[in-house]
């Protein structure tokens, strides 16, 4: 988490999958907290922009750890931050301990088995195994 001269204010009430505070309207309409936050300070959010986090801190809705940005500043700051990887990931079905037990198997256990334990496709459990996806899981090497 980056140093700033002010300490995070974290949204305490509902938060999604990936930590970020949600603020439920009428109609049963859900928003970002550190969205509603800006909005609250500043105003409508230009379209086409995202509310970003200096702090690298989802639930935070600090305004002053707040700032505009365009998705491919959003995108930049998630990859150099990691929170597209592995878990952080809201898709992934698998976990960093799952990668590393399919990973372990050294092939004992076929792919198929492997699938149907996890609960995720054989294509899914060969791209794990073989490093094509979960890169950040390191792969345990045997003496």
């Amino acid at each position: 988490m980056k140093m700033l001269e002010t300490p995070c204010v974290e949204w305490t009430r509902s938060r999604g999958k990936q930590r970020y505070g949600i603020v439920h309207s009428p109609g049963r309409k859900k928003h970002g907290a550190h969205r509603v936050a800006w909005i609250s300070k500043h105003g409508p959010i230009p379209k086409g922009m995202c509310v970003l986090h200096r702090c690298d801190n989802p639930p935070c809705v600090n305004v002053g750890h707040l700032y505009l940005g365009t998705v491919q500043d959003n995108n930049r700051d998630r990859k150099a931050s990691g929170h597209y990887l592995g878990e952080w990931n809201g898709r992934a079905k698998l976990t960093a301990d799952n990668v590393t037990t399919i990973r372990g198997t050294d092939g004992s256990i076929g792919n198929e088995i492997l699938a149907k334990r996890f609960n995720v496709s054989i294509d899914a459990v060969w791209r794990a195994r073989t490093g094509r996806t979960w890169k950040s899981v390191a792969v345990k090497v045997r003496p």
